[in-house]
């Protein structure tokens, strides 16, 4: 066929027979016939003769997507699918598809004599047929010639493979590109921007088209043609000029030749394309670089010339005469102000230099030491209880092969590949750790090695032999961590690894080393900081690379908040990145701004800068100046401060302005006069809303009152909720609160409670029951449908009725919410004051039903947090020491380490200090003045309010009133009584927790703190009778006793205990007594009719065999319920009621155990098991190991701790949940393993 084709056009005869070309042409296009009887043989007589022009709109008359299936989807560039089932329906024509696609490819292998024109019409007649349907527009350039190109360069050279495509396509160069455009006509010029723009392609994609930067002849095409090469920028798309970027600063000559380039693209509009040149233009000669600039400086516009400004302040000294001299005749207040901070950042950056860093200290160097037999025998031994080990699992996974269709033969390789190993492999492996390495690595080898961690625990093995094992012989940080045990990652100086780096081999020891540091598992956080920073300052080109002062060599570069937390490390903050620091601290992102600003709180001047910053254009610039003199306390800038604010017009500035003014000690009271917040307010109201703010009806606040009883017009509290709501901080700042202290107690509340509600009211609406009636009326059907296909693969579906499938999809709508009001979050810094009880009744009651809304929950406690009511504070105590949410649960943390430094109290402190009372007073009553009659209620024995009535009479409620009692008094007590119950409910739950959680880490009360804020206290009193303290005297003697009701302390004889006024206080507990003493405790309590608080003196330490050490070796977990069997809800079930969260879920949404954090002791409390996925589904699991980690390192390598390390208390209680969790499984199970899905 193909021949009798060419030989009809005239491309073969028996004399001269058919080019490759011509062949390839009409095997690639005999798919078309496919679409059309005869348009193959029609398409190839117009590329090969160019006649029949007119296929080409036969062509474009044909169905789109359906074509470029056929043609196996050319130059598609990124993800596209076509609609339908056409890919299912072309599975009939896939070997035509195939040789089409194989001739296509065989096509593009151009040679210098082939027919551009007939390359340039094959492009159009892919177009014609494709349409554009799957094509990525990357340049302003006909498509035909971005299918060709595409297509040649990318689509098909994936089915050859890079090494033989590049080969093949070696004659595709750039006067190629060229030629095919001077077949329409087209300027040559336009070949540049198909090399470099990327339009409307992702990103993710953009290293598809690498071939084409890599064009023979680009970097002299540049070169030669200095004008078109000038003029790119301002063609290409910011994509585009990304690639030119790199195109420039991948070769030395092209970079020096256009250095006006890089630098007019460094202070690009767009921002990723600053962030790509700024390195380049860094690496230019410093007299090129400034001559540049210069010239930006007299000539750009605005922005460049601000943008200009910035960049000199990074070159130093040199920079600031070419700075001062713009300066003094600048016209633009934007650009002085770029140039004055510019030359603000040269004087810090001078006086900072005065400072030098101290020399850095010796650094230990790996000893090498020769491992010799003792060593060989103990891979020796791994071998051998390995191979027994693999013998197992493979036998077992030959049964498991029998009982399932799909085979499996990981287990059998491995085995295979270990019973191959012999003498002389665990001899070469020896070699390899002693430096003398050798052949090839054999498998498995590096599982003997790894062994239950014998190697690393040996005392003779070293960084050095870590790194020369087999296993890091591509250098993996994780691999290398997972054999640092105990406090040898702390003690690592990063100088002693880039040293034993280089002894072994690494080819680039100091760039490994840094990268450990910006990795995922970075190890900064725990080393010591003299262990750090030298070798950073030895190798500031890594920082100079994360904060874009020089090109990063790979495609990715250093994280700056990394390069932030790596100069915390530094004793002297180093001048050179004192410029880009203030860049950070004062520009425009908020990403890293607060990090930055910390860093330079250490430089003597920082004050002034931040001054200099109140005269920026830009209201966020002056509102962070403001807020940074706050936290700066530099009392020098009132001056400043005033002036600003006389001459400020917005409102969130001015209300910023007015904070500092009265932190730093200044009168504002002049602007808090009623008719002056009036004025502002009705000025404030002229303007828009926020739109976001429309759902709250500003019209119907409650009515408040001055503290002088006068009231509040209601236009101020208008204009104060639509300010917070434009501040957007929930936290408020220092003048809303001012604001609502000059509220009536009441007035506060009330307004704050109607905010709280409302917004939580915003938040979580939901649908209506007629409208998920409707909705599920409406998606039943085709619900049913879905659980019809769903049955195929899953029956459990098939028996899905049509009612449940009504109520699914009721209850699934009515679950919906309709909207959030996280966009007016700035509205709760006015909700603080609200009752303690209702604030937390509420906050609690959100985080109950909405916990996934993590924003709102934040934004809330936040708000919160600005009271010093007991209630909100032991809420917030009770989320930062546990919460489901990880996000949550630090944000708490740092609410109250606010709150504390706030009060001038440690954590602990703040927790005994604030701890409600419940309206009980002294001495434990609490007093209802009932109209004319005195109700009094106390705690009973079980913990519950007992009320009594005037006679002393236990009622179960008040009365109803009597006609004289004052209706005030009446509802003032029923008010109290509600309340009191709900306090103490909360104060009982809390406390209760805490003191459990006091008693697993051992904390120690001083007598005084210990008498004062937990013995008189009216309700603690009452929870301390139900546990066992002891006495800590100066030489650690312990005394135990028991407070009792009158206030006594007892010991387990009945006699009574006087402490000491020096001794310490703790909780006592069974694993820090004798068995006697402990069994003697608890019939002390049966025998006073005492009921504990918790099982204090039931949970002994155990006695762990070395069976029951899941790691003999290191004895890091627990093991002796391994394998106990039962369901991932009943285990569920009873490590929540224990108090311990499910894990993060990791890939595929798999986690393998639960967990418990006790925050005072920075640990972290694991309970193991085979794992679920979510969402979860009750599968058979097994129990694993108990296990114990420091909090905040999930993912470093060893980072389970030893068990001698734990404190006996919180061993002997984790170990007791452990076993409460394998009480409820079935027992062991030989076959758990086989019986669990993970």
């Amino acid at each position: 066929m193909f021949q009798k084709l060419l030989e009809k056009i005239g491309l073969s005869t028996a004399a001269a027979p058919a080019t490759p070309f011509a062949k390839h042409v009409v095997e690639s296009l005999e798919v078309l016939d496919i679409l059309a009887p005869g348009l193959a043989e029609r398409a190839a007589t117009y590329v090969l003769g160019g006649h029949d022009e007119g296929v080409l709109l036969d062509l474009r008359k044909v169905l789109a997507e359906e074509a470029v299936v056929l043609l196996d989807m050319p130059a598609t560039l990124g993800w596209w699918h076509p609609s339908g089932n056409l890919r299912n329906d072309a599975q009939k024509h896939k070997k035509r598809i195939n040789a089409a696609a194989n001739a296509r490819a065989r096509l593009y292998v151009v040679t210098p004599g082939t027919d551009v024109l007939a390359l340039a019409r094959f492009g159009k007649v892919l177009e014609a047929a494709c349409q554009g349907a799957n094509l990525v527009r990357i340049a302003k350039v006909p498509d035909w010639l971005i299918y060709l190109v595409v297509d040649a360069l990318h689509t098909t050279m994936k089915n050859l493979g890079n090494k033989h495509g590049e080969e093949l396509r070696k004659h595709w160069t750039l006067d190629l590109l060229v030629r095919l455009l001077a077949v329409d006509d087209l300027p040559a010029d336009d070949a540049l921007l198909l090399l470099l723009d990327r339009r409307d392609l992702n990103e993710y994609h953009w290293r598809d088209l690498a071939a084409l930067l890599d064009l023979p002849g680009t970097g002299d095409y540049l070169l030669q043609h200095p004008s078109s090469t000038r003029a790119l920028p301002s063609r290409l798309s910011a994509s585009g000029c990304l690639t030119l970027v790199k195109l420039l600063g991948s070769q030395r000559t092209l970079a020096d030749a256009y250095a006006d380039v890089l630098v007019r693209l460094a202070v690009s509009n767009a921002k990723s394309v600053r962030a790509e040149a700024a390195p380049q233009v860094e690496t230019l000669p410093l007299q090129v670089k400034l001559t540049h600039l210069q010239q930006l400086l007299e000539a750009g516009n605005n922005a460049e010339r601000a943008q200009a400004a910035d960049m000199l302040a990074r070159a130093g000294e040199q920079a600031r005469p070419l700075l001062q001299a713009r300066l003094e005749v600048e016209g633009s207040k934007t650009v002085q102000q770029a140039l004055a901070n510019a030359l603000a950042r040269l004087d810090s950056q001078t006086r900072a230099q005065q400072e030098e860093l101290p020399e850095a200290g010796d650094f230990e160097r790996c000893a090498e030491v020769q491992l010799g037999d003792a060593v060989l025998q103990l891979l020796r031994q791994n071998l051998v209880e390995l191979l027994e080990e693999s013998r197992i699992a493979a036998e077992e996974e030959v049964r498991q092969n029998l009982e399932h269709k799909r085979k499996w033969d990981w287990q059998q390789k491995t085995y295979k590949s270990l019973q191959a190993l012999g003498e002389s492999d665990l001899r070469n492996a020896l070699e390899r750790l002693n430096g003398a390495a050798r052949g090839k690595v054999p498998n498995g080898i590096d599982a003997v090695l790894h062994y239950k961690g014998r190697l690393a625990a040996n005392a003779d093995v070293n960084l050095l032999h870590i790194l020369r094992s087999p296993a890091n012989r591509h250098f993996n940080w994780y691999q290398v961590a997972q054999w640092l045990k105990g406090d040898a990652l702390q003690r690592l100086d990063l100088r002693t690894l880039e040293d034993a780096l280089q002894r072994s081999g690494h080819e680039d020891p100091a760039r490994a080393t840094a990268d450990i540091c910006f990795g995922w598992n970075s190890p900064i956080g725990q080393i010591a900081p003299e262990r750090v920073w030298p070798f950073f300052a030895a190798h500031p080109e890594f920082i100079e690379e994360a904060f874009g002062l020089r090109p990063a060599p790979g495609r990715y570069s250093y994280s700056v908040a990394t390069t932030l937390t790596l100069l915390e490390q530094f004793p002297v903050l180093p001048a050179r990145f004192i410029p880009v620091l203030l860049e950070l601290a004062l520009g425009s992102s908020k990403t890293n701004r607060a990090e930055a600003q910390q860093l330079l709180e250490t430089l003597p001047d920082i004050g002034d800068r931040a001054v200099e910053a109140l005269a920026s254009s830009k209201q966020e610039i002056r509102t962070l100046a403001a807020e940074w003199l706050q936290r700066l306390g530099y009392r020098e800038a009132i001056p400043a401060l005033k002036a600003t604010l006389a001459k400020e017009k917005r409102e969130t500035v001015r209300a910023a302005l007015l904070t500092t003014l009265e932190s730093l000690g200044e009168d504002i009271s002049g602007h808090l006069a009623p008719d002056v917040l009036l004025a502002e307010a009705q000025k404030g109201l002229q303007t828009k809303p926020p739109a976001s703010l429309a759902w709250l009806d500003l019209d119907h606040l409650p009515a408040c009152q001055w503290l002088d009883g006068t009231p509040v017009e209601p236009a101020i509290l208008r204009w104060w909720v639509i300010l917070a709501c434009k501040l957007k901080e929930p936290a408020g700042n220092g003048l809303l609160n001012r604001y609502l202290e000059r509220l009536a107690p009441a007035s506060r509340n009330a307004l704050g409670k109607s905010l709280l509600l409302a917004f939580i009211a915003q938040d979580t609406r939901n649908p209506t029951l007629e409208e998920a009636i409707a909705y599920a009326q409406a998606n039943v059907a085709r619900q049913m449908q879905n659980y019809q296909a769903w049955a195929k693969y899953s029956p459990e579906y098939a028996d899905i009725t049509l009612e449940q499938a009504f109520e699914s999809l009721k209850r699934e709508h009515l679950g919906t919410y309709l909207g959030s009001a996280i966009a007016d979050k700035g509205i709760l810094a006015l909700t603080w004051h609200t009752t303690g009880h209702e604030q937390v009744s509420l906050i609690q009651a959100y985080m109950r039903d909405h916990y996934p809304r993590r924003s709102q929950i934040e934004a809330m406690l936040s708000a919160a947090a600005n009271s010093n009511e007991p209630l909100v504070i032991q809420l917030l105590l009770s989320i930062a020491r546990r919460h489901r949410t990880a996000s949550v649960q630090t944000r708490a943390r740092e609410l109250v380490e606010q709150i504390a430094q706030r009060n001038g109290w440690s954590a602990d402190e703040l927790a005994d200090r604030t701890i409600p009372s419940a309206g009980f007073d002294e001495n434990g009553v609490l007093a209802l003045q009932y109209g004319e009659r005195l109700f009094t209620a106390r705690l009973d024995a079980a913990l519950k309010l007992e009320l009594c009535n005037p006679d002393g009479k236990v009622v179960k409620a008040l009365p109803e009133p009597r006609k004289s009692d004052d209706p005030a008094l009446i509802k003032e007590a029923k008010t109290q009584l509600s309340t009191s119950k709900k306090e103490l409910k909360q104060v009982i739950d809390l406390q209760s927790q805490r003191l459990y959680e006091a008693m697993c880490a051992a904390r120690l009360w001083p007598v005084a703190e210990w008498r004062e804020y937990l013995q008189q206290h009216p309700i603690m009193r009452h929870l301390l009778q139900r546990l066992v303290w002891a006495e800590v005297g100066a030489e650690g003697a312990t005394r135990l006793f028991r407070p009792t009701e009158d206030g006594s302390l007892i010991d387990l004889d009945d006699d009574e205990v006087e402490l000491a006024d020096g001794s310490l206080v703790r909780l006592a507990h069974a694993a820090l007594v004798d068995g006697e003493t402990a069994k003697g405790w608890v019939r002390h309590f049966k025998d006073y009719k005492v009921k504990p608080l918790f099982a204090q003196m039931s949970r002994q330490l155990p006695e762990i065999s070395a069976e029951a050490v899941a790691d003999q070796e290191s004895g890091n977990a627990i093991g002796d319920r391994l394998g106990w069997l039962s369901d991932t809800f009943t285990l569920r079930g009873v490590l929540t009621k224990l108090g311990y969260q499910r894990a993060a879920a990791e890939d595929g949404g798999f986690f393998d155990h639960y967990f418990k954090e006790f925050t005072s002791l920075g640990l972290r409390v694991n309970i193991g098991f085979t794992g679920n996925c979510l969402p979860e589904e009750n599968v058979p699991a097994a129990l694993t190991r108990l296990t114990f980690e420091k909090m905040g390192r999930r993912w470093s390598g060893g980072d389970s701790l030893p068990l001698a390390d734990i404190p006996p208390v919180l061993l002997a209680e984790t170990y007791a949940d452990y076993r409460a969790a394998a009480d409820v499984c079935v027992g062991f199970d030989p076959q758990w393993e086989k019986k669990t899905p993970w």
